[in-house]
């Protein structure tokens, strides 16, 4: 797996957590397969 496709997915769940004030950062993670810490702070 390339970095770069790694970070457009933390990029994408980054947008849609903000898009979408009920998703969250546990699902999110999921559906873009991330780790969830990534996403946290």
């Amino acid at each position: 797996m390339s970095s770069s496709s790694n970070e457009s997915r933390i990029i994408f769940a980054i947008e849609a957590i903000k898009k979408d004030l009920k998703l969250s950062v546990r699902k999110a993670a999921s559906i873009y397969k991330v780790l969830r810490t990534t996403l946290c702070d």
